[in-house]
């Protein structure tokens, strides 16, 4: 039987709601079931709040991030609960409670590791330019140089 749910709240309500949507991600619930509780909005009025309040949106995020680490310690618990001959529907939960643990924090239980680079940009020009006053960049001194340096070098002939 379908619950009606109204799209606003008392902000006393709404945030007493916010607090319990996001105790219970912690704890490993999903927002699915969390949604289908009595005294809880449904998922459309949960996404509402995700776009228009920035101070849910960063708590819920970061409840996201502690439900990963939860179905994380629940994988290590099913897997010591079953003797290896019962592993059959146990593997089944680990593995879908390894993928919620991977999207929930991919940068802790991702397969890929991320890797970030700075950069700065010296345009062609600039190099033909400094490769023509240093005989080639095979004259410039044989060390770590960063672009300012090179800038430098070419500066100075």
């Amino acid at each position: 039987m379908p619950r009606a749910h109204s799209k606003t709240y008392p902000d006393d309500v709404k945030k007493r709601m916010q607090r319990e949507i996001c105790i219970r991600l912690t704890e490993g619930e999903t927002l699915t079931s969390i949604c289908k509780s009595e005294d809880m909005p449904n998922r459309n009025t949960v996404a509402e709040w995700l776009v228009d309040d920035n101070e849910f949106c960063a708590k819920y995020d970061q409840a996201k991030i502690h439900q990963a680490d939860t179905y994380a310690d629940m994988i290590v618990d099913i897997s010591t609960q079953y003797a290896p001959t019962e592993h059959g529907m146990a593997g089944v939960r680990i593995k879908a409670l390894m993928w919620a643990a991977e999207k929930g924090n991919p940068r802790k239980f991702g397969a890929h590791q991320r890797i970030e680079l700075a950069a700065t940009f010296i345009p062609a020009d600039k190099l033909i330019e400094i490769a023509n006053k240093t005989d080639g960049f095979t004259a410039l001194p044989q060390r770590d140089l960063k672009p300012a340096d090179i800038l430098a070098i070419a500066d100075k002939k």
